[in-house]
């Protein structure tokens, strides 16, 4: 009697843990496909940028030594989720980069991403480019984000 009720306990517990496990927080309109994915690139003046809302998009090639421009990368999947890093450029220098998309898949890749995403910032933006070491334990992302990067600068007409 004692085996029955402990196979039944331990038959609910392991339904419950089963359906209440959340595969994924990104939802379907999240991720898109690399085809569909289009580059962004923006321009602000110094005088612009003081002002709330103030970005442009760039009509053509060129960039002023006090001019900013904002330029997303591709969209590249990595094994873990889509990753999108932006960069701002200002003159031929990196002076801000971020992930604005990446992955959020589950408790690990959250935690791997936290400490791996300002590591690569840091790096990028003392190498200003993609010649870095890549994060330990974090290979995926590190793929992702460089790749990702890369399209970046080509579009902004770096290195």
């Amino acid at each position: 009697m004692r085996r029955i009720a402990f196979a039944i306990g331990t038959t609910l517990t392991l339904l419950f843990l089963l359906f209440s496990y959340r595969t994924s927080s990104l939802g379907p309109a999240a991720v898109t496909s690399s085809a569909s994915q289009t580059a962004h690139v923006e321009t602000t003046s110094p005088s612009q940028s003081a002002g709330a809302g103030a970005a442009t998009p760039q009509a053509s090639g060129g960039s002023a030594a006090g001019t900013s421009k904002k330029v997303d990368g591709k969209l590249v999947q990595t094994g873990y989720g889509p990753m999108v890093v932006q960069i701002v450029v200002t003159g031929n220098k990196i002076t801000d980069v971020q992930a604005i998309t990446y992955p959020t898949a589950g408790g690990r890749t959250e935690s791997i991403n936290s400490n791996a995403l300002p590591i690569l910032r840091t790096e990028v933006l003392k190498a200003q480019g993609t010649k870095i070491d890549g994060v330990s334990g974090a290979t995926h992302t590190t793929d992702g984000y460089l790749s990702s990067l890369q399209s970046a600068l080509d579009l902004a007409g770096l290195k």
